[in-house]
C-alpha cells in the first residue's frame, strides 16, 4: 500500500507537520521562510475537513508558526513542542532564566561573526550558521557549548544547533500528548518531517504513518518524499 493509500483509507487522520524543510524550503535567512500558496491552500482545505485535523509541529515559535500558516481549527505546537495552543489545547512548560542569560552572553561573543544568527524564541533558542563561512563554523560551535550552561540541552540540526530547556519534551512528548487530548488515539496518526528532531515523533509513531522529507540520512520513518514541493503535491491531492 502506498503512502497516499494509506492515508486516503484512513476514517480519520491527524496530520503532524514540521515546517521549515517540509512545508517551506529551507532558505538563507529564517525569517524569509514561506509556504508555497499552492501548499497552504491544500492544507485549508483539509483544515476544513472533518476527516482531517492538521497539527504544525515545528522548532518556530507558535505565534510565528501560526502567523506563515493561519488555519482555523489548526493545532501550533512550537518550540519543539514545549508549548501547544489551537481547538482549545493549552500548554507550555516555564521559561528558563539560564536561557536568556546564554542568549546574550552568544549574541556578545559571535557578534562579530558574518551571518551568525541567534533567534531567541522564549521558551528555546536557535543559533543558525547556514550563512556563515565554514571557516568560521569550529568558532561557533565552540561559542555555544563554552556559553551554555549544562543545565540546557544544545542538539544539533540542519546548519542550527537548537538550545533548549533539559527536560523530558520533545516533539515526539508532544505529538503523544496532543493524541491523548483529542482522543485520537484510534486515528491514523501521519507525520512529517525533515530534521533530526522529528526523529523523535517517527519514534512514539510505529504504528502511524511517518515521512522523511529528503533521501540521504538514515531515519525511522518508513516513508520518504524527496523535497517539499513532494510534500505540497501529496497535499494537494489529498484535498482533491
Amino acid at each position: 500500500m502506498t503512502l497516499e493509500e494509506q492515508i486516503r483509507g484512513a476514517n480519520r487522520v491527524i496530520l503532524f507537520l514540521d515546517f521549515d524543510g517540509t512545508l517551506a524550503p529551507i532558505v538563507p535567512r529564517p525569517a524569509d521562510a514561506t509556504m508555497p500558496p499552492d501548499t497552504l491552500k491544500a492544507l485549508g482545505v483539509l483544515a476544513a475537513d472533518g476527516k482531517y485535523t492538521v497539527a504544525f509541529v515545528s522548532g518556530r515559535s507558535a505565534d510565528d508558526l501560526e502567523a506563515r500558516a493561519p488555519l482555523e481549527g489548526a493545532i501550533y505546537a512550537g518550540n519543539h513542542g514545549l508549548e501547544i495552543r489551537g481547538v482549545g489545547l493549552q500548554f507550555s512548560v516555564a521559561e528558563d532564566p539560564l536561557l536568556r542569560m546564554a542568549v546574550e552572553r552568544l549574541r556578545l561573543e559571535l557578534s562579530t561573526v558574518a551571518g551568525v544568527e541567534i533567534e531567541d524564541k522564549v521558551l528555546s533558542a536557535s543559533v543558525h550558521f547556514r550563512r556563515v563561512p565554514e571557516w568560521e563554523w569550529p568558532r561557533v560551535e565552540e561559542a555555544v557549548l563554552r556559553n551554555v550552561p549544562a543545565e540546557l540541552n544544545i542538539r544539533g540540526g540542519k546548519m542550527v544547533f537548537e538550545i533548549r530547556p533539559r527536560v523530558e519534551w520533545n516533539k515526539g512528548s508532544a505529538v503523544r500528548w496532543i493524541i491523548e487530548k483529542m482522543h485520537l488515539e484510534r486515528a491514523c496518526s501521519v507525520y512529517i518531517g525533515d530534521d533530526l528532531t522529528d526523529e523523535d515523533a517517527f519514534a512514539v509513531l510505529p504504528g502511524g504513518v511517518t515521512v522523511h522529507v529528503g533521501m540521504t540520512g538514515n531515519t525511522a520513518a518508513q516513508y520518504r518524499l524527496a523535497d517539499t514541493a513532494e510534500v505540497g503535491q501529496l497535499l494537494q491531492r489529498l484535498a482533491q
